[in-house]
Protein backbone atom coordinates (compact mmCIF):
# COMPACT_ATOMS: atom_id res chain seq x y z
CA UNK A 1 0.00 0.00 0.00
CA UNK A 2 1.14 3.56 -0.70
CA UNK A 3 0.07 5.90 2.06
CA UNK A 4 0.15 9.71 1.88
CA UNK A 5 0.18 11.64 5.16
CA UNK A 6 -0.78 15.32 4.98
CA UNK A 7 0.73 17.17 7.94
CA UNK A 8 1.14 20.78 9.07
CA UNK A 9 4.75 21.09 7.96
CA UNK A 10 7.03 18.52 6.34
CA UNK A 11 10.33 18.21 8.17
CA UNK A 12 9.16 19.68 11.48
CA UNK A 13 10.44 18.02 14.65
CA UNK A 14 7.91 19.78 16.88
CA UNK A 15 5.71 17.51 18.95
CA UNK A 16 7.90 14.42 19.16
CA UNK A 17 5.71 11.44 19.87
CA UNK A 18 2.85 12.57 17.66
CA UNK A 19 0.39 9.88 16.71
CA UNK A 20 0.97 10.72 13.05
CA UNK A 21 4.62 9.71 13.05
CA UNK A 22 4.08 6.67 15.24
CA UNK A 23 1.58 5.53 12.64
CA UNK A 24 4.04 6.27 9.80
CA UNK A 25 6.77 4.27 11.53
CA UNK A 26 4.53 1.24 12.04
CA UNK A 27 3.23 1.32 8.46
CA UNK A 28 6.73 1.58 6.97
CA UNK A 29 7.92 -1.33 9.12
CA UNK A 30 5.14 -3.42 7.60
CA UNK A 31 6.47 -2.75 4.12
CA UNK A 32 4.08 0.01 3.12
CA UNK A 33 5.39 3.05 1.25
CA UNK A 34 4.69 6.13 3.37
CA UNK A 35 4.90 9.66 1.96
CA UNK A 36 4.64 12.89 3.97
CA UNK A 37 3.41 16.16 2.45
CA UNK A 38 1.61 19.35 3.49
CA UNK A 39 -1.25 21.51 2.20
CA UNK A 40 1.28 23.63 0.32
CA UNK A 41 2.86 20.72 -1.53
CA UNK A 42 0.17 19.95 -4.11
CA UNK A 43 0.26 20.85 -7.78
CA UNK A 44 -2.40 20.50 -10.48
CA UNK A 45 -0.63 20.47 -13.83
CA UNK A 46 -1.88 21.57 -17.24
CA UNK A 47 -2.32 17.97 -18.37
CA UNK A 48 -4.68 17.33 -15.44
CA UNK A 49 -2.26 15.31 -13.34
CA UNK A 50 -2.31 15.95 -9.59
CA UNK A 51 1.09 15.71 -7.89
CA UNK A 52 2.45 16.52 -4.48
CA UNK A 53 5.95 17.28 -3.23
CA UNK A 54 6.56 14.70 -0.54
CA UNK A 55 9.27 12.99 1.47
CA UNK A 56 9.35 9.23 1.86
CA UNK A 57 9.57 7.80 5.35
CA UNK A 58 12.78 5.77 5.62
CA UNK A 59 12.66 2.17 6.77
CA UNK A 60 13.95 2.18 10.36
CA UNK A 61 13.67 -1.39 11.72
CA UNK A 62 15.27 -0.47 15.05
CA UNK A 63 14.50 3.24 15.18
CA UNK A 64 11.87 5.08 17.17
CA UNK A 65 9.58 7.99 16.37
CA UNK A 66 12.26 10.54 17.30
CA UNK A 67 14.68 8.93 14.83
CA UNK A 68 12.04 9.02 12.11
CA UNK A 69 11.17 12.68 12.61
CA UNK A 70 14.86 13.63 12.72
CA UNK A 71 15.48 11.74 9.46
CA UNK A 72 12.57 13.48 7.72
CA UNK A 73 13.83 16.89 8.90
CA UNK A 74 17.47 16.30 7.96
CA UNK A 75 18.99 18.51 5.23
CA UNK A 76 19.70 15.38 3.19
CA UNK A 77 16.03 14.39 3.15
CA UNK A 78 14.75 14.86 -0.40
CA UNK A 79 11.28 15.88 -1.51
CA UNK A 80 10.13 14.37 -4.79
CA UNK A 81 7.09 14.72 -7.01
CA UNK A 82 4.58 11.96 -6.26
CA UNK A 83 1.73 11.30 -8.67
CA UNK A 84 -1.32 10.93 -6.46
CA UNK A 85 -2.75 8.34 -8.87
CA UNK A 86 -0.38 5.82 -7.31
CA UNK A 87 -1.55 6.54 -3.76
CA UNK A 88 -3.92 4.05 -2.12
CA UNK A 89 -4.85 6.07 0.96
CA UNK A 90 -4.58 9.71 2.04
CA UNK A 91 -4.59 10.46 5.77
CA UNK A 92 -5.32 14.09 6.64
CA UNK A 93 -3.29 14.78 9.79
CA UNK A 94 -2.99 18.57 9.67
CA UNK A 95 -4.33 20.65 12.55
CA UNK A 96 -6.24 23.70 11.23
CA UNK A 97 -5.74 25.52 14.55
CA UNK A 98 -2.04 26.05 13.78
CA UNK A 99 -2.35 26.62 10.02
CA UNK A 100 -2.65 29.85 8.07
CA UNK A 101 -6.11 30.60 6.61
CA UNK A 102 -4.99 29.81 3.05
CA UNK A 103 -3.53 26.45 4.13
CA UNK A 104 -6.75 25.48 5.96
CA UNK A 105 -8.81 26.22 2.86
CA UNK A 106 -6.33 24.55 0.50
CA UNK A 107 -6.20 21.37 2.58
CA UNK A 108 -9.91 20.70 2.16
CA UNK A 109 -9.88 21.75 -1.50
CA UNK A 110 -7.06 19.35 -2.40
CA UNK A 111 -8.55 16.59 -0.28
CA UNK A 112 -11.91 16.97 -2.01
CA UNK A 113 -10.25 16.77 -5.42
CA UNK A 114 -8.35 13.65 -4.37
CA UNK A 115 -11.58 12.00 -3.23
CA UNK A 116 -13.31 12.95 -6.49
CA UNK A 117 -10.48 11.21 -8.35
CA UNK A 118 -11.09 7.98 -6.49
CA UNK A 119 -8.48 8.20 -3.74
CA UNK A 120 -9.46 6.94 -0.31
CA UNK A 121 -9.26 10.06 1.89
CA UNK A 122 -9.59 9.79 5.67
CA UNK A 123 -11.23 11.59 7.22
CA UNK A 124 -13.70 12.44 4.46
CA UNK A 125 -13.12 16.10 3.46
CA UNK A 126 -16.84 16.89 3.28
CA UNK A 127 -17.26 15.54 6.80
CA UNK A 128 -14.28 17.59 7.94
CA UNK A 129 -15.77 20.73 6.42
CA UNK A 130 -18.96 20.16 8.41
CA UNK A 131 -16.97 19.46 11.58
CA UNK A 132 -14.71 22.51 11.24
CA UNK A 133 -16.72 24.38 13.86
CA UNK A 134 -18.48 23.41 17.07
CA UNK A 135 -21.77 23.72 15.20
CA UNK A 136 -21.13 20.10 14.24
CA UNK A 137 -22.16 18.96 17.72
CA UNK A 138 -25.76 19.64 16.69
CA UNK A 139 -25.48 16.67 14.33
CA UNK A 140 -25.19 14.37 17.33
CA UNK A 141 -28.20 13.02 19.22
CA UNK A 142 -29.55 15.54 21.76
CA UNK A 143 -29.08 13.16 24.68
CA UNK A 144 -25.29 13.10 24.32
CA UNK A 145 -24.59 16.81 24.00
CA UNK A 146 -24.99 19.70 26.45
CA UNK A 147 -27.59 22.38 25.81
CA UNK A 148 -25.78 24.74 23.43
CA UNK A 149 -26.39 28.14 21.87
CA UNK A 150 -24.28 29.60 19.04
CA UNK A 151 -24.72 33.36 18.65
CA UNK A 152 -23.12 36.78 18.28
CA UNK A 153 -25.85 38.50 20.27
CA UNK A 154 -24.90 39.42 23.84
CA UNK A 155 -28.57 39.82 24.77
CA UNK A 156 -29.49 36.34 23.53
CA UNK A 157 -26.41 34.81 25.15
CA UNK A 158 -27.22 36.36 28.54
CA UNK A 159 -30.83 35.19 28.39
CA UNK A 160 -29.74 31.65 27.57
CA UNK A 161 -27.19 31.65 30.41
CA UNK A 162 -29.81 32.95 32.87
CA UNK A 163 -32.12 30.12 31.83
CA UNK A 164 -29.49 27.35 31.93
CA UNK A 165 -27.44 28.40 34.95
CA UNK A 166 -23.70 27.81 34.88
CA UNK A 167 -22.32 27.94 31.34
CA UNK A 168 -19.07 27.82 29.40
CA UNK A 169 -18.18 30.35 26.70
CA UNK A 170 -15.93 29.28 23.83
CA UNK A 171 -15.20 30.20 20.19
CA UNK A 172 -17.15 28.32 17.54
CA UNK A 173 -13.83 27.50 15.87
CA UNK A 174 -10.62 26.57 17.61
CA UNK A 175 -9.08 23.90 19.77
CA UNK A 176 -6.75 23.28 22.68
CA UNK A 177 -8.86 25.18 25.21
CA UNK A 178 -8.00 28.54 23.63
CA UNK A 179 -10.50 31.30 24.36
CA UNK A 180 -12.57 29.13 26.73
CA UNK A 181 -14.13 30.97 29.68
CA UNK A 182 -16.23 30.01 32.69
CA UNK A 183 -18.14 33.14 33.77
CA UNK A 184 -18.92 33.76 37.42
CA UNK A 185 -22.48 33.09 38.47
CA UNK A 186 -22.85 36.82 39.13
CA UNK A 187 -22.28 37.41 35.38
CA UNK A 188 -20.10 40.46 36.20
CA UNK A 189 -17.44 39.25 33.77
CA UNK A 190 -19.83 37.80 31.16
CA UNK A 191 -19.83 40.77 28.77
CA UNK A 192 -16.03 41.08 28.56
CA UNK A 193 -15.63 37.35 27.94
CA UNK A 194 -18.35 37.26 25.29
CA UNK A 195 -17.00 40.30 23.46
CA UNK A 196 -13.46 38.91 23.38
CA UNK A 197 -14.79 35.82 21.59
CA UNK A 198 -17.10 37.50 19.07
CA UNK A 199 -14.29 39.76 17.85
CA UNK A 200 -13.20 36.74 15.80
CA UNK A 201 -16.51 35.06 15.01
CA UNK A 202 -19.33 33.26 16.76
CA UNK A 203 -19.57 32.40 20.44
CA UNK A 204 -20.71 29.05 21.77
CA UNK A 205 -22.62 29.27 25.04
CA UNK A 206 -22.72 25.76 26.43
CA UNK A 207 -24.30 24.24 29.49
CA UNK A 208 -21.64 23.47 32.09
CA UNK A 209 -21.60 19.76 32.91
CA UNK A 210 -20.81 19.46 36.66
CA UNK A 211 -18.70 16.32 36.17
CA UNK A 212 -16.25 18.47 34.20
CA UNK A 213 -14.64 19.53 37.49
CA UNK A 214 -13.28 15.97 37.62
CA UNK A 215 -11.93 16.21 34.08
CA UNK A 216 -12.90 14.74 30.75
CA UNK A 217 -12.07 11.57 28.84
CA UNK A 218 -10.63 11.42 25.33
CA UNK A 219 -11.97 8.29 23.61
CA UNK A 220 -10.69 7.25 20.19
CA UNK A 221 -13.10 5.89 17.60
CA UNK A 222 -12.29 4.01 14.41
CA UNK A 223 -15.20 3.87 11.96
CA UNK A 224 -17.57 4.80 14.75
CA UNK A 225 -16.39 2.05 17.12
CA UNK A 226 -14.11 2.44 20.16
CA UNK A 227 -10.49 1.60 19.36
CA UNK A 228 -9.64 -1.24 21.72
CA UNK A 229 -7.55 -4.35 22.20
CA UNK A 230 -8.36 -7.29 24.45
CA UNK A 231 -11.05 -5.29 26.24
CA UNK A 232 -8.87 -2.23 26.87
CA UNK A 233 -10.14 1.01 25.40
CA UNK A 234 -7.93 3.62 23.76
CA UNK A 235 -9.04 6.32 26.17
CA UNK A 236 -7.41 8.69 28.63
CA UNK A 237 -8.80 10.85 31.43
CA UNK A 238 -7.55 14.43 31.73
CA UNK A 239 -7.92 16.04 35.15
CA UNK A 240 -7.67 19.83 35.66
CA UNK A 241 -5.06 21.07 38.11
CA UNK A 242 -4.96 24.17 40.28
CA UNK A 243 -7.50 26.88 39.59
CA UNK A 244 -7.64 26.21 35.83
CA UNK A 245 -10.78 24.18 35.14
CA UNK A 246 -9.77 23.34 31.57
CA UNK A 247 -8.76 19.73 31.00
CA UNK A 248 -6.22 20.37 28.23
CA UNK A 249 -2.82 18.82 28.92
CA UNK A 250 -0.90 21.83 27.58
CA UNK A 251 -2.44 24.05 30.30
CA UNK A 252 -1.41 21.70 33.09
CA UNK A 253 -4.05 18.99 33.27
CA UNK A 254 -2.91 15.63 34.62
CA UNK A 255 -3.48 12.38 32.77
CA UNK A 256 -5.04 9.32 34.34
CA UNK A 257 -6.43 5.99 33.17
CA UNK A 258 -9.98 6.20 31.87
CA UNK A 259 -12.78 4.99 34.10
CA UNK A 260 -16.10 3.21 33.47
CA UNK A 261 -15.47 1.70 30.01
CA UNK A 262 -19.10 0.61 29.71
CA UNK A 263 -20.21 4.24 29.95
CA UNK A 264 -17.74 5.23 27.24
CA UNK A 265 -18.99 2.44 24.99
CA UNK A 266 -22.59 3.66 25.46
CA UNK A 267 -21.62 7.17 24.39
CA UNK A 268 -19.74 5.81 21.39
CA UNK A 269 -22.74 3.75 20.33
CA UNK A 270 -24.96 6.85 20.55
CA UNK A 271 -22.81 8.82 18.11
CA UNK A 272 -21.74 5.97 15.81
CA UNK A 273 -24.35 6.53 13.10
CA UNK A 274 -23.66 10.29 12.88
CA UNK A 275 -19.88 9.82 12.76
CA UNK A 276 -20.08 7.13 10.07
CA UNK A 277 -22.56 9.16 8.00
CA UNK A 278 -20.02 12.02 7.83
CA UNK A 279 -17.15 9.70 6.87
CA UNK A 280 -15.22 10.55 10.05
CA UNK A 281 -13.12 7.39 10.29
CA UNK A 282 -10.64 8.32 13.05
CA UNK A 283 -12.10 10.56 15.76
CA UNK A 284 -11.27 11.65 19.29
CA UNK A 285 -14.34 12.28 21.45
CA UNK A 286 -14.00 14.45 24.56
CA UNK A 287 -16.56 13.07 26.98
CA UNK A 288 -17.80 14.29 30.36
CA UNK A 289 -20.27 12.03 32.10
CA UNK A 290 -22.58 10.87 29.30
CA UNK A 291 -22.06 14.01 27.19
CA UNK A 292 -19.79 14.75 24.23
CA UNK A 293 -18.24 18.20 24.59
CA UNK A 294 -15.92 18.13 21.58
CA UNK A 295 -15.19 16.02 18.49
CA UNK A 296 -11.56 16.02 17.36
CA UNK A 297 -11.57 14.99 13.72
CA UNK A 298 -8.60 16.66 11.99
CA UNK A 299 -5.61 15.20 13.83
CA UNK A 300 -6.69 13.52 17.06
CA UNK A 301 -3.56 12.65 19.01
CA UNK A 302 -2.45 11.10 22.24
CA UNK A 303 -2.32 7.41 21.34
CA UNK A 304 1.24 7.23 22.65
CA UNK A 305 0.05 8.46 26.05
CA UNK A 306 -2.89 6.05 26.07
CA UNK A 307 -0.62 3.16 25.13
CA UNK A 308 1.68 3.90 28.08
CA UNK A 309 -1.20 4.12 30.52
CA UNK A 310 -2.96 0.96 29.34
CA UNK A 311 0.13 -1.12 28.61
CA UNK A 312 -1.17 -1.73 25.08
CA UNK A 313 0.35 -0.33 21.89
CA UNK A 314 -2.73 0.92 20.03
CA UNK A 315 -0.78 2.10 16.97
CA UNK A 316 -0.55 -1.41 15.42
CA UNK A 317 -4.27 -1.87 16.11
CA UNK A 318 -4.99 1.37 14.24
CA UNK A 319 -2.76 0.35 11.32
CA UNK A 320 -4.58 -3.02 11.17
CA UNK A 321 -7.85 -1.10 10.78
CA UNK A 322 -6.40 1.16 8.08
CA UNK A 323 -5.10 -1.84 6.14
CA UNK A 324 -8.53 -3.44 6.31
CA UNK A 325 -10.18 -0.21 5.14
CA UNK A 326 -7.75 0.11 2.22
CA UNK A 327 -8.38 -3.51 1.17
CA UNK A 328 -12.13 -2.96 1.29
CA UNK A 329 -11.81 0.17 -0.86
CA UNK A 330 -9.61 -1.69 -3.37
CA UNK A 331 -12.19 -4.47 -3.68
CA UNK A 332 -14.89 -1.90 -4.26
CA UNK A 333 -12.91 -0.23 -7.03
CA UNK A 334 -12.20 -3.60 -8.65
CA UNK A 335 -15.88 -4.54 -8.55
CA UNK A 336 -16.82 -1.24 -10.23
CA UNK A 337 -14.25 -1.81 -12.95
CA UNK A 338 -15.69 -5.22 -13.93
Amino acid sequence: MELLLVVNKVGSTAGVGLTTYRLALEASRRGHTVWVTSAGGFELRADGSLLTRARRCPLLPGGDVVTLMTALAAPAARSVDVDTERVDMVLLRANPAVQTPWARAALLEWATLLAERGRLVLNDPLGLARAASKLSLHRLPAEVRPATLVTRSLRVARAFADEIGEVVLKPASGSGGRGVFLPRRSRTNFTAMFQSIVRDGYCVVQEFVPEADEGDTRLFLVDGMPLEWDGRLAAVRRVPSGDDRRSNVHVGACIRRARDPDRLRRVAESVRAAVQADGLYFVGLDIVGERVLEMNVFSPGGLGTVSRLEGVDFIPVLVDALESRASSAARGRAAQAT
